[in-house]
């Protein structure tokens, strides 16, 4: 499916599930076109969704799951100005990047203009890798991510494992009003560089069923955490 052009709008009131049970599919929002849905997702698997230009818009008003189905590999691309909202815990709605057993689930934000706004909820309103692994969130190129905080894993056990953060390239930003939290799981990171930015608080869940063995890299000059609080 393709959105395209200023002025042209697809509106549902209930969940855009893309393709729970199939693969390869693709939502392309571009030049302008604006997608609001209830629960927006990427689910099967190998799916994509593009939003892509200054004015495109992909709106969720009760939170984003990629994948909350069970199926690896979806991909969600921000760039060019395109931008990306979504809510975090509303109606005990999240937003999920890999959960139900499925990994390897991607999201890139890029490029001037282009933002990931998750608005609103709790900490736990916004999930990188809850029971999967080696979900990945990337901002580069002067792209920005806005939330109120996000945690690392979030089931526990072996599967929370090698989820991650990426903020490269001068002019990129993650920026929390709460915390960046590894929660559960193993092997997660945050890597900033080449004058990448990230705004946050931390808080690391130690102990029983506890992250462990976390990594944490600020490389290259003018790469900076600001650890607030």
């Amino acid at each position: 499916v393709t959105v395209t052009g200023t002025g042209s709008l697809w509106s549902m009131g209930a969940a855009n599930n893309l393709s729970f049970t199939g693969s390869r599919n693709s939502l392309t929002i571009a030049n302008g076109g604006k997608v609001i849905d209830f629960i927006g997702g990427a689910g099967g698997s190998a799916n994509t969704i593009t939003v892509t230009g200054s004015g495109s818009v992909w709106t969720n008003n009760q939170g984003i799951q990629i994948n909350a189905a069970g199926y690896p590999g979806n991909t969600v691309i921000v760039t060019n100005g395109g931008v990306l909202y979504s809510f975090g815990q509303n109606n005990g709605n999240r937003n999920y990047v890999g959960s139900g057993g499925a990994g390897n689930n991607k999201v890139i934000v890029a490029g001037l203009g282009s933002v990931w706004r998750v608005m609103g909820g709790t900490l736990d309103g916004f999930v990188l890798g809850a029971g999967t692994s080696n979900n990945t969130i990337t901002v580069a190129d002067q792209g920005m991510v806005l939330c109120d905080g996000v945690q690392v894993g979030n089931n526990g056990g072996a599967a929370d494992r090698g989820d991650g953060v990426t903020v490269t390239g001068t002019g990129s930003v993650w920026s929390s009003s709460s915390t960046w939290q590894p929660f559960t799981g193993t092997g997660h990171f945050l890597i900033i560089a080449n004058g990448g930015r990230v705004d946050s608080t931390f808080s690391f869940r130690s102990g029983a069923g506890g992250a462990s063995v976390c990594s944490f890299l600020v490389a290259e000059p003018g790469s900076i955490w600001n650890l607030k609080g």
